[in-house]
């Protein structure tokens, strides 16, 4: 995304298009997820007479269901994996599809208004080449995606340990 939109803030490909694409693969993305969710969400009544953390996790969704629902459907996208997490949930719990296709809607239209943002200041950081800032913003990604692995790593090791 932020490639295609660095791209046509340059002027190297067209900026509409661009914007709709990556709108148009946001909401893919989710309505993907939710549909995983609810072919594994067949599976939840037997996963739910369990006593591990699946059975607990279900429980723990299903209680909160409308509460979490439209904040995490909007912005688990700003997390690595947070969209594929919240489609699948969304879809196991049977969280009602229009509403998280409106949520949906508007975490893709924040996303998209998000990546042009970036864009723009990556090429005004680095006006070099639209290359260099797409860079950073791949280290900055995968730097948080592993700072966020390391701390829950080291948090489940803290409860082994208590």
């Amino acid at each position: 995304m932020l490639t295609a939109l660095s791209l046509a803030l340059e002027g190297e490909l067209l900026l509409v298009p661009a914007v709709a694409a990556s709108a148009a693969g946001s909401i893919g993305g989710d309505l993907v997820a939710y549909g995983v969710g609810r072919v594994a969400g067949s599976r939840r009544d037997d996963a739910r007479q369990g006593d591990g953390r699946i059975a607990r996790a279900i429980a723990w969704v299903d209680e909160r269901d409308e509460q979490w629902g439209p904040g995490l459907v909007v912005g688990g996208r700003f997390v690595p994996g947070g969209t594929t997490a919240v489609g699948i949930t969304a879809g196991v719990v049977r969280f009602p599809f229009r509403r998280f296709v409106t949520f949906s809607l508007l975490g893709a239209a924040l996303w998209t208004a998000y990546g042009v943002g970036l864009a723009y200041l990556g090429s005004t950081v680095f006006p070099s080449g639209w290359w260099v800032g797409t860079l950073v913003a791949v280290a900055l990604g995968l730097a948080f995606a592993g700072l966020v692995r390391w701390r829950d790593a080291r948090k489940r090791s803290d409860n082994d340990s208590d």
